[in-house]
């Protein structure tokens, strides 16, 4: 029997993509308070999306061809300028966010200097992101127990580096 609503049935035309939130990280990704941690919450979805791969098809069968990546670089390349402005929080607030991901090993700052038109930038933030972590936060059972997962288990060991807290905010440079 069709038991849809009105309103779910319309919902099926929209084309929703971009960034999901698992609902299991909303009970797992707390502060230290116990409260929920939104705003990490809300940027590591952010840089889920970006290294979830874009589907290749083939046009007239739908097969699918392959996968890419929607980023130019072997990691992805965000400043805290970005986060800011798509977001809406302060560089203090995206800093700390971004250091409590890290410390829970979702996610590695790595910063760079890169060439690009002829100008070197210094200390160009790009994100690394530990899959096998991400699967781990939200594939977890009401009971915290991980369920049985198919495929290879990864072969590269993920050593963690946290970048240190800073107390000095100030920077010499905007990106």
């Amino acid at each position: 029997t069709d038991d849809l609503t009105y309103e779910v049935a319309a919902m099926a035309d929209i084309p929703i993509e971009g960034n999901i939130i698992p609902a299991e990280w909303l009970t797992s990704i707390k502060m230290e308070t116990g409260k929920t941690d939104s705003i990490s919450i809300l940027i590591l979805s952010d840089i889920v999306y970006w290294y979830r791969p874009i589907i290749i098809r083939d046009e007239q069968s739908g097969r699918i061809l392959g996968r890419r990546k929607k980023f130019r670089a072997d990691l992805l390349q965000r400043s805290y300028t970005d986060l800011e402005n798509l977001f809406g929080f302060s560089r203090s607030q995206i800093k700390d966010s971004l250091q409590r991901l890290e410390k829970r090993g979702l996610i590695l700052r790595v910063f760079r200097n890169i060439f690009t038109n002829g100008t070197t930038l210094t200390n160009v933030m790009f994100i690394k992101l530990f899959p096998e972590e991400v699967r781990n936060l939200t594939c977890k059972n009401s009971m915290g127990i991980l369920p049985h997962t198919y495929g290879d288990k990864s072969s590269y060991p993920i050593t963690l580096v946290p970048t240190p807290v800073e107390t000095n905010r100030q920077t010499y440079t905007e990106t």
